[in-house]
């Protein structure tokens, strides 16, 4: 199995183991030699602590006895720690894993950032072109608008048509 990860980053890697083997020690190590499949160089973290987290510098072990499986978190990793490790159970069990700490960002997280941004970049464009909408939309001062209609009475329009209508050269 291989994990990748960048540096000062944390990962958690499982293992699991068979059931019966819960209160046996279970233990996470470095592997400098891959060919040796019986001993481990060096031992980062070992517990026969169940069902709590233990911690021992930058790795922590929790050991899920209902699950019959356990997990190891690295904290802070630096290039130096890639390589192979295993994690286990005292007796006969032992499971291998590849570590690749890279210090090259990952594309996936570049990507999440692009859009992120570009997301906050686009909420704030948009609410600025909303506002400026709604003020160039909003009309002037009603008493202006009023004013500006009813510059002539009715009334004075009714009498002049009045006057025009009257019929020349009748004799009242």
């Amino acid at each position: 199995m291989n994990v990748s990860v960048m540096e000062g980053q944390i990962f958690d890697f499982r293992c699991e183991y068979e059931n019966g083997q819960q209160n046996n020690t279970k233990y996470f190590c470095y592997d400098k030699d891959e060919n040796d499949d019986n001993m481990c160089s060096v031992y980062l973290i070992q517990t026969q602590k169940h069902d709590q987290w233990h911690e021992d510098g930058r790795f922590s072990l929790y050991d899920n006895t209902t699950g019959a499986f356990f997990i190891v978190r690295g904290e802070n990793l630096t290039s130096g720690d890639g390589g192979t490790y295993r994690c286990g159970v005292e007796v006969d069990h032992v499971r291998f894993m590849d570590l690749n700490v890279s210090r090259e960002l990952h594309l996936s997280l570049f990507v999440t950032a692009a859009m992120f941004t570009s997301a906050v970049l686009f909420i704030c464009l948009f609410t600025l072109c909303l506002r400026l909408a709604v003020h160039r939309r909003r009309p002037g001062p009603r008493q202006n608008r009023e004013v500006g209609l009813n510059s002539q009475p009715h009334s004075s329009s009714k009498a002049t048509a009045m006057s025009v209508g009257r019929p020349t050269g009748i004799k009242t």
